[in-house]
Parts: C-alpha cells; sequence; structure tokens
C-alpha cells in the first residue's frame, strides 16, 4: 500500500492527494498525476473505504 495513499487517508481523505499537489510530489518519488498512479491510489483508497465497512 503506498505511503502517499494511507497519509492523505488518515489526514485528509482519499481525494486530498490532488489539492495538496506538492506535499503529494513530496511524499513519494514517483509523479501522483501519472495515470497509473492515480489508477493505484483510487485502488488503494476504495480497498481501505470497503475494508472499513465490512463487518468482523
Amino acid at each position: 500500500m503506498p505511503l502517499r495513499s494511507v497519509f492523505f487517508m488518515i489526514t485528509s481523505g482519499g481525494s486530498a492527494v490532488f489539492g495538496s499537489q506538492a506535499l503529494a510530489r513530496r511524499l513519494s518519488s514517483e509523479d501522483p498525476f501519472a495515470p497509473d498512479e492515480v489508477r493505484t491510489h483510487a485502488r488503494y483508497v476504495a480497498d481501505m473505504i470497503i475494508a472499513g465497512l465490512k463487518p468482523s
């Protein structure tokens, strides 16, 4: 799971990565706005939300 995805989910929410471009770029050597990175981030955010909604 990418650190950037976890950080933004804890501090601001999943979409904050797109509003905090400078911070998003500092958290990883990968370009957070490359199409593959956007898909990866979206997948992990969705997985975290669904996992949180599942009953134990």
